[in-house]
């Protein structure tokens, strides 16, 4: 008889405990995620119209410099691509995040309640198809560099005119765009991204509330995605508001060629040097993703109603 008793006050507690999570279900709003999504034209007019204006400007020169036409649309289409793609990312996607890991940062809900791990994953996987994107585009941009660049060194070779002097060795990073090149509408954009993202706060705080990950998922997951978002926005800076608007906005002169030369050796760099971040930020992103995941979630939920039968 107290067998019973005690197996009816199991059965009893664990459907209180369903019945509780599906009220909690019912109860509580999704996040806004319309507040976060763009209509298919991501960006306003001004950015489009002087991204294309500088984007023109670049085919000019390198159809001068190269005197073929065509072979640069595809460096063409990767800038222009990459630059929304990480206007997306800083603007939108790492934002949404932010506003998904909120009530669980502040301890407005319990570190295992289901609708907010569920939409911490699906913000976590709209950042992963985001830098998927981004990698796709920074992979076609490093590739057709340095096709043009190839280009470019045959065409040289051919005829030395074009170069007005042998190219010394050049530095990790080869040119200097004069100061105050960038536009405004640029150099606004990219505060955006800089300011939005500085506003975040860090993974550390946003995955750190104790029960929310493993410990040492939360620790050093958190602390690479934080040092490598900072290293993207960096070398996003360097592509588009010193390399881009610095060769763009230089006066014709006889070094032109060197200058192209000089161009697109420094974007190759820098695409390189932002596979090499994205790279690393996979294995971190898939950790916490697989821990926010609805099957890690059960696991813990099973494995802590077993825990409670064994000690009953």
């Amino acid at each position: 008889m107290l067998l019973l008793r005690e197996d009816l006050g199991t059965m009893g507690g664990h459907q209180a405990r369903l019945k509780r999570e599906k009220e909690l279900l019912t109860a509580t709003p999704w996040p806004a995620a319309e507040r976060y999504q763009w209509d298919d034209e991501l960006e306003d007019e001004e950015r489009e119209t002087g991204l294309s204006a500088l984007l023109t400007v670049l085919s000019a020169r390198l159809e001068q410099g190269l005197q073929r036409t065509g072979v640069q649309e595809p460096l063409l289409f990767g800038l222009r691509h990459l630059f929304h793609q990480l206007a997306t990312l800083y603007l939108r996607r790492l934002p949404a995040l932010g506003a998904a890991t909120r009530p669980l940062m502040d301890g407005l809900v319990p570190p295992d309640y289901l609708p907010t791990r569920h939409a911490i994953w699906l913000a976590l996987r709209e950042v992963s198809d985001n830098l998927l994107q981004c990698d796709l585009f920074c992979k076609l941009l490093t590739s057709a560099s340095g096709g043009l660049l190839d280009l470019l060194d045959r065409r040289s070779a051919s005829d030395p005119t074009t170069m007005a002097s042998a190219m010394p060795p050049l530095p990790a990073i080869a040119s200097t765009p004069p100061a105050g090149c960038c536009p405004l509408w640029l150099r606004q954009q990219l505060t955006s991204w800089q300011q939005d993202y500085q506003h975040l706060p860090p993974f550390a705080l946003q995955f750190g509330r104790p029960g929310s990950l493993p410990a040492e998922v939360a620790l050093e997951s958190s602390a690479r995605l934080d040092r490598a978002f900072a290293l993207l926005l960096e070398e996003a800076g360097a592509i588009f508001g010193e390399l881009l608007p610095g060769l763009t906005q230089q006066k014709e002169s006889e070094g032109a060629a060197r200058e192209l030369a000089l161009f697109l050796i420094d974007v190759t760099q820098h695409g390189e040097q932002m596979q090499l971040i994205l790279d690393g930020l996979w294995e971190p992103l898939s950790a916490i993703s697989e821990a926010f995941g609805v099957d890690a979630l059960l696991y813990a939920l099973q494995a802590r109603e077993n825990k409670g039968r064994n000690t009953a």
